[in-house]
């Protein structure tokens, strides 16, 4: 067995698995939408070619998000940790009942991909931007590495 340590937690997992967390941090601020920043990752990408995953990834929002509009998407830069390429889009959510504002950036680190992706309304966007654009740029990716021969 081996252990994966979260933040808030620990699990024992069968020999083997990996992590494939969902991080979410939240705004505390007194709003009915709360801005967001969500970090997602894939381990094991063998396609080297950022810009065609980010191409694939803009024709599904397209088709699956009412009234997607792609404000603007950066070329293909270097980071410290990788590539990454950098959207910025709207689109009305029906479960939220608004116009959502999003900022992503999908990182590529070694063979691992994280898409972090900051939220808020229309509304907020002109506030919390910043917040949410210094919030994806403090990002620095850490591979979760199993811990063997512990006991409980």
């Amino acid at each position: 067995m081996q252990l994966f340590r979260a933040p808030s937690g620990v699990l024992e997992t069968p020999d083997g698995w990996q992590d494939a967390s969902t991080y979410i941090v939240i705004s505390t601020a007194d709003m009915s939408f709360k801005p967001s920043v969500v970090v997602t990752m894939t381990q094991g990408v063998m396609d080297p070619y950022l810009k065609r995953h980010v191409d694939i990834q803009v024709a599904e929002m397209q088709q699956k998000l009412a009234g997607f509009s792609l404000v603007q998407r950066s070329e293909p830069y270097q980071t410290a940790h990788g590539p990454a390429v950098a959207l910025e889009f709207r689109w009305t959510s029906p479960e939220a009942g608004t116009m959502l504002h999003q900022y992503q950036t999908y990182l590529l680190a070694g063979q691992t991909l994280y898409t972090l992706t900051g939220t808020a309304t229309e509304m907020q966007w002109t506030t919390v931007q910043a917040a949410l654009s210094d919030i994806i740029r403090s990002f620095r990716p850490q591979l979760w590495h199993p811990v063997t021969g512990l006991s409980h």
